[in-house]
């Protein structure tokens, strides 16, 4: 559209107004979209446990163990 505020910068478009909508969500789209937040959700608390757990608890491999494990251990 313009000019932008900042050097380099452009102005494309300018929201004047936000409408409120009385249409409520119903049926399988509701559904859905509760269902992929209860998802979302659950994703990051457990990825925030999994981080606390790491973080305290640091993986360590042991290159012997694992060697021999697999049986390739070298002399």
């Amino acid at each position: 559209r313009g000019q932008g505020v900042a050097q380099d910068t452009f102005q494309v478009g300018v929201l004047r107004r936000i409408q409120g909508t009385t249409d409520r969500l119903a049926g399988e789209f509701a559904d859905t979209l509760n269902e992929q937040a209860r998802l979302a959700i659950a994703a990051d608390v457990q990825n925030a446990y999994r981080q606390s757990v790491l973080t305290d608890n640091p993986i360590i491999q042991n290159e012997d163990r694992v060697r021999s494990i697999l049986g390739i251990d070298t002399p």
